[in-house]
């Protein structure tokens, strides 16, 4: 199996192990959320009971407004990593699959770049096959 093809099953791999962590964190999230919505009610029930200060109610549900805020940007933002980091591993596939045209398609520039991003190091020796390091 080609390198490229190995890498891609990985990476298919890998993001189907993410979405379902994904699905459990969303979960736990959400099921946050409810609690706060549960603690909100609750504070709204007993500022209009009269038996907690106005000013402790207050500071309660601000924090509950925080705590809401936090965890509805984590659950927005909780798939957005590794399916950004598979789509640029593509990508680089993509381009990889006919170096010898990305490397004619390059300017000098790009090819010292490109170089640099594929060897580490470059051995040759006279009447010997090249190798890679």
């Amino acid at each position: 199996m080609p390198a490229s093809a190995t890498m891609r099953s990985e990476l298919a791999a890998l993001v189907d192990e993410q979405q379902t962590t994904t699905k459990l964190l969303q979960a736990q999230l959400t099921k946050q959320l409810r609690a706060l919505d549960t603690k909100e009610n609750n504070l709204i029930e007993l500022a209009a009971d009269g038996s907690l200060p106005q000013a402790k109610i207050k500071a309660k549900l601000q924090k509950i407004t925080k705590q809401r805020d936090r965890l509805t940007t984590r659950l927005h933002d909780v798939d957005e990593d590794l399916s950004t980091a598979a789509e640029i591993i593509e990508a680089c596939l993509q381009l990889l699959q006919d170096p010898l045209a990305l490397y004619r398609r390059c300017n000098e520039q790009q090819r010292r770049r490109l170089n640099q991003a594929l060897f580490e190091a470059l051995y040759i020796e006279e009447d010997r096959t090249a190798t890679f390091g």
